[in-house]
């Protein structure tokens, strides 16, 4: 009898252990979604998940290079709390600074640009929950006002809040 407990115990955690790794890995189910793009060198899709008392957070991402041009493409998953950065629409418009929120395919985007530092960021809405939040975002450094956003539009949005959604 001893021994069919410690086979139940030692089964049991053999199966909490795998699940556990299997869960903190899901932000190896975007990588597929980071697409190669012509003219752009791209390095291997990295991530991580972080998991704590009230707050979740899965990030994937892809680094993209053209020259000294760099853009980040990231999915981002996690708890309202940290996800903060989901914005209302906004439009500003500076003489160095632009910020304009709109709707592109079904999607929130607010595509934001410095000219003084030609670095640039497309923030697309992907979903939300009552607790959760996704997100893809696409930063750029060194790049021209549109060379971001006309990265971003490559990818398939659709494809990637319906895999963001079943995490939500």
């Amino acid at each position: 009898m001893k021994n069919a407990t410690v086979y139940i115990a030692a089964a049991a955690v053999l199966f909490m252990f795998t699940f556990a790794v299997q869960a903190q890995e899901s932000y190896k189910d975007f990588h597929k979604y980071f697409i190669s793009v012509k003219g752009w060198d791209a390095e291997d899709a990295e991530g991580m998940e972080l998991n704590m008392p009230g707050m979740q957070l899965i990030t994937s991402f892809r680094n993209y290079t053209q020259g000294d041009k760099e853009i980040v493409a990231y999915v981002m998953i996690g708890s309202n709390q940290a996800m903060a950065m989901q914005r209302a629409k906004i439009s500003l418009e500076s003489t160095d600074f632009s910020m304009k929120t709109k709707e592109i395919n079904g999607f929130q985007v607010t595509h934001t640009y410095d000219k003084s530092d030609q670095s640039a960021l497309v923030h697309v809405v992907l979903g939300k929950s009552e607790a959760k939040s996704a997100s893809l975002m696409f930063i750029g450094e060194s790049v021209g006002k549109g060379e971001t956003m006309a990265l971003a539009e490559k990818f398939d949005w659709k494809k990637i809040a319906k895999a963001a959604k079943a995490k939500l």
